[in-house]
This record gives structure tokens, sequence and C-alpha cells, in this order.
């Protein structure tokens, strides 16, 4: 999926692409739905329904990322706010004087 052709995608599309990933990747792990679900300490009917729909807390994704390996996108997501966040920082430091 391309950024262009995710512009277009709706929430409920995007989530059940996630799925399609989690699906693929924990089939290349060689596990089952109740193995992988226990592995990440998920119920077996939390796990059945994200990969049916899509829908999951986001507490409950983490972990099922940490189990797929691909925990790290999130880091990199929240290193890139970071990196944001310091450059409006510096942005607000040098024209705090123009602010009332």
């Amino acid at each position: 999926m391309t950024q262009q052709e995710l512009l277009l995608y709706t929430e409920e599309e995007i989530t059940q692409e996630l799925a399609e990933v989690a699906i693929k990747r924990r089939k290349r792990l060689k596990m089952s739905q109740a193995a992988f679900a226990e592995k990440a300490g998920l119920s077996m009917s939390t796990y059945r329904k994200f990969e049916q729909s899509g829908k999951i807390s986001l507490e409950s994704y983490l972990k099922v990322l940490r189990h797929l390996g691909l925990l790290k996108t999130v880091v990199e997501l929240l290193d890139a706010e970071s990196i944001e966040n310091i450059g409006a920082e510096a942005y607000l430091a040098a024209n705090s004087k123009n602010m009332v």
C-alpha cells in the first residue's frame, strides 16, 4: 500500500490491512492462532476477532506487534515524533518574544 493509496482508505480498510499483515507474519512463524494468542498474552477470542475484523485495542495491538517482531515500527514513529517536537520546541523558543 503506497502513501497515496493509504489516503484513500477508510479506517476500517486500514485496520483490516493491518490484520492481514499480522496473519501473514504469524503464518510465516508457523504458529496457530491459539499458540500466537497465548504467546502474546491475549485471549483466543480477542486475537481471532482482530484477524477477522481488524478490531483490537491499542494495548493488545502492541502485544501483537511485539510478538511478531514489528514493535520497532512503533518505536520509529515515536522517534520521528520526538524529532518533530524538538524542532517545534526550538521554533517556540526562538519565537517566544513575538508571542503574546
